[in-house]
């Protein structure tokens, strides 16, 4: 992540239950509010799975090293 941001990029974090403090901090952030910027539907192996791309600006961290 450092020579990523290091060099002026960026990178998309997934965040899942063993991150519990991480995971409530962003879950606290309007989602409802931020469009989708990218929605893909997969079947398979008995489950059907959507997977959501949204992305915003913080005004403050989230606790996380890079995230803004």
């Amino acid at each position: 992540m450092q020579a990523i941001t290091d060099r002026g990029g960026h990178y998309i974090l997934t965040i899942k239950n063993n991150q519990p403090n991480l995971r409530r901090r962003v879950k606290a952030l309007p989602w409802k509010d931020i469009p989708s910027l990218a929605i893909s539907r997969e079947a398979g192996h008995g489950r059907r799975e959507t997977r959501t791309l949204k992305a915003t600006a913080l005004a403050h961290g989230i606790g996380f090293p890079g995230a803004v």
